[in-house]
């Protein structure tokens, strides 16, 4: 639900404010939701070495932020629909990315869950406009 919010809304922002604009205050309202569940004040930083502290960072600004910056720029050039199921396919990728370099194994149900995905997204892309 809230993905398909948070598409077609983006929109209509997207018609006012730039890309950057959208996502960057996106993320500094979600932050501060989140602040009420999770404070920040109470994090324990006290074992955090300069790896944690770099992969944080690298899941931060790759893994979030330029990710869903890229998500809603595709709005601009793509229909909300079609960019959905472009989304839709993003667990595939990290199936064969945890394969490829993480050496996890590749079972039957992971091929199960392909398909099925593979399936609806073919089923979406052809049904009646």
């Amino acid at each position: 639900m809230w993905i398909a919010f948070y598409t077609l809304y983006a929109r209509k922002l997207l018609d006012l404010y730039s890309s950057v604009t959208v996502v960057g205050w996106a993320m500094l309202i979600a932050g501060v939701c989140m602040n009420f569940v999770h404070p920040v004040w109470k994090v324990d930083v006290q074992d955090s070495s300069f790896v944690t502290v770099i992969v944080l960072a690298f899941t931060i600004i790759f893994g979030t932020t330029l990710a869903f910056w890229m998500f809603i720029k595709s709005l601009e050039y793509l229909e909300a629909k079609e960019t959905t199921l472009l989304g839709t396919v993003e667990p595939l990728t990290d199936v064969v990315s945890s394969i490829i370099w993480l050496n996890l194994p590749f079972g039957a149900w992971q091929v199960v869950g392909m398909i099925l995905i593979l399936v609806l997204v073919v089923y979406l892309s052809i049904g009646k406009k």
